[in-house]
């Protein structure tokens, strides 16, 4: 194994991984900062390897490969799907309670655009969010029919 100081030499700068066309190619997903600071999070960690005297790849290629991974890692979604195994039927630590085909349908339908979400469409004036679902609690209207 060679020593530290060769091993620390054989990092590249952050600009030379950011200027690979492989790296700029990710700047439209991810952008250029989140890049950077992606680039060098990974030198960083190839840094404390080489300090702890574990083995280490120092190759841009490594680094590169290293920082798509953890782009794609950082970007997937939060949310995950669960089994509410509680039995709790409405559990609030696990969201909502499922919702039936035709409410999923009238949401996606709403989000594609604007909405009236905290807008009073007589007035025009700004409004509450709670009372588009006033008259659903009081008088127990058909939800998704709103």
């Amino acid at each position: 194994m060679k020593n530290k100081e060769e091993l620390l030499k054989q990092l590249p700068a952050v600009d030379k991984v950011l200027n690979l066309e492989k790296i700029q190619e990710l700047n439209n997903l991810y952008g250029r900062t989140l890049i950077v600071e992606t680039i060098r999070d990974v030198i960083n960690e190839k840094r404390n390897k080489i300090f702890k005297l574990e083995e280490v790849d120092c190759s841009i290629d490594d680094i590169a490969e290293n920082v798509e991974r953890v782009l794609y890692e950082k970007n997937l979604p939060n949310f995950k799907r669960v089994i509410n195994a509680t039995g709790v039927i409405i559990h609030t630590n696990l969201g909502r309670s499922p919702l039936c085909d035709a409410a999923k349908k009238n949401i996606i339908n709403i989000c594609k655009n604007y909405s009236n979400l905290e807008m009073d469409l007589e007035t025009g004036e700004r409004s509450s969010r709670q009372l588009l679902v006033k008259n659903i609690l009081v008088k127990g209207l058909n939800p998704v029919l709103l």
